[in-house]
């Protein structure tokens, strides 16, 4: 963990950095939140590493500021130790500018979906008459955002006027369409509101490994990425809205045996 190698690392929530990997915070302790601990055997590098037992989420106590034009690797060597290999996740929380974080169906758009309301929406409205819901689908994790830009710019991503997700059903009516939600919309917006489907998907980031069994040997996985998404959630840019993140782990993911997980020389660098 504690390597002499040269190398820049970014240092959190700042843009300042370090020559010397030694000096990369993110292999103390202190710089982590969650179940692990350290132990001295069977580390990747230097003189310790970390080891999770069971399933526990670990996050990076501080934020990372991100600069569109640069390019930044996500990096980090894990090894499963226990009677079964974990399952890993691993990437960043995407965070806005004021430090909160981003979801998914704020920036998930279901192409060609654009339109406007039929009719006044009130909070506790299920059926939500809509103009146009031919591209409209039928999804356990589908939902409606209101305050949209027709303009094809998407400058209202991350848009947070959405529904709770679950579309039940899309039926046209004459001339206008019905979109039938699992929940209450809980939104008031006028008639003639601008609106598109977007869809759920995962609770983070997960650029550098997405529910990977770990092998018994220790094993790297990383992640490049460049510039800010328009949309949706590319694993090679950072979601849309993105100004700051959090290196996140879920280590152990869905654990039933005892899993048991090492971890070392998680590096956060500009390339």
């Amino acid at each position: 963990m504690f390597t002499k190698s040269l190398t820049t690392v970014l240092i959190a929530g700042i843009t300042a950095l370090t020559a010397n990997a030694a000096d990369n915070e993110l292999s103390q302790k202190a710089a982590w939140k969650g179940t692990f601990k350290e132990v001295t055997a069977g580390q990747h590098s230097g003189e310790k590493c970390f080891e999770t037992t069971g399933y526990s989420q670990i996050v990076s106590k501080k934020s990372y500021k991100i600069d569109p034009a640069k390019t930044y690797v996500l990096s980090g060597w894990f090894k499963s130790v226990g009677k079964q290999p974990g399952r890993l996740y691993f990437g960043f929380m995407p965070l806005n500018k004021k430090n909160r974080a981003i979801s998914s169906p704020s920036v998930m758009v279901e192409a060609n979906t654009d339109t406007v309301l039929a009719e006044d929406c009130r909070p506790e409205d299920k059926v939500i008459k809509i103009k146009n819901g031919a591209k409209w689908k039928v999804l356990r994790y589908g939902l409606i955002a209101f305050k949209t830009d027709p303009t094809g710019e998407y400058s209202d991503i991350p848009n947070q006027n959405i529904t709770p997700f679950g579309i039940t059903s899309v039926e046209q009516q004459g001339d206008i369409w019905a979109v039938t939600l699992k929940n209450p919309c809980g939104k008031a917006f006028p008639e003639g509101t601008p609106v598109r489907q977007h869809r759920s998907g995962s609770s983070y980031q997960y650029c550098a490994a997405g529910s990977k069994k770990v092998p018994t040997e220790w094993t790297k996985y990383s992640a490049t990425l460049k510039g800010i998404a328009v949309i949706n959630m590319p694993n090679n840019e950072f979601w849309p809205g993105t100004e700051f993140v959090k290196i996140l782990m879920l280590i152990n993911y869905q654990a039933k045996a005892g899993e048991v997980m090492l971890w070392d020389d998680i590096k956060l660098e500009e390339k």
